[in-house]
């Protein structure tokens, strides 16, 4: 089992993904949200997390930032950066921060976001 944490400004955002996610409950577990990057480290420190989906833009802290604190503290969590910018420049800036993969908002399937937690070293623009 996959545990998954979704991190997004957006409760819709969060929800979509949650439901798509629910088809794959048999290796895909999703075991919390996080509205913005503050809340992701003190989340992590009570629960166990394989795999990170982080939004770009949140308000207090950004997915780039927080990234970055989760792979200082966490480097076995996977994280894969999810942004409506799929411009190269944050995609690389997620990559310089620690992030395994990068997924465009914009453009992904359900398939590539399955894949992407499975094996989460994927990049597309």
């Amino acid at each position: 089992m996959i545990n998954v944490l979704l991190v997004d400004d957006y409760a819709l955002i969060r929800q979509c993904i949650r439901d798509l996610l629910k088809k794959e409950t048999e290796r895909i577990n999703v075991v919390g949200e996080c509205s913005n990057g503050k809340e992701v480290l003190p989340f992590l420190e009570t629960n166990k997390v394989d795999v990170i989906l982080m939004d770009c833009n949140m308000p207090l802290q950004n997915g780039i930032e927080t990234t970055k604190q989760v792979k200082q503290r966490y480097p076995e969590i996977k994280v894969i950066g999810l942004s409506m910018n799929d411009d190269l420049f944050t995609q690389e800036s997620f990559f310089k921060n620690g992030a395994d993969g990068f997924l465009s908002k914009s453009k992904f399937e359900i398939e590539e976001l399955i894949s992407a937690i499975n094996e989460p070293i994927i990049s597309k623009i």
